[in-house]
């Protein structure tokens, strides 16, 4: 299946609801497998989509928060991959980068000085 992205989250009865009173309804274990399955997929498809850019220029806007594992900025690139970036990037700031490698849902990529 060709997407990057999957939100996932499982049904919650809400009481007064039409959906709450509809029968055949899933059972909470079930719900949970499903949801794990599809968690997993969507780590999968994130992964495969944001390595592609691997050895790729890409612009990406630095954000005001930071790799928890590495201390790097983190911003988005313009198609919305998160990367973690070393080379001095500062909040609010436009850069180019160049990705090197993807760890725990992300690409690590270096500032490209022209």
């Amino acid at each position: 299946m060709p997407v990057a992205y999957l939100h996932v989250f499982p049904f919650s009865r809400r009481p007064g609801t039409r959906a709450a009173a509809m029968p055949g309804q899933v059972p909470e274990e079930e719900k949970k497998r499903r949801t794990q399955i599809l968690r997993h997929l969507a780590d999968e498809k994130r992964r495969a989509f944001a390595t592609r850019f691997i050895g790729e220029p890409l612009t990406v806007l630095i954000e005001a928060r930071t790799d928890e594992t590495t201390g790097y900025p983190l911003g988005f690139s313009d198609n919305y991959v998160t990367v973690a970036v070393r080379g001095g990037a500062k909040a609010n700031q436009i850069v180019r980068v160049m990705p090197d490698s993807y760890r725990i849902g992300r690409l690590v990529a270096e500032v490209v000085h022209d």
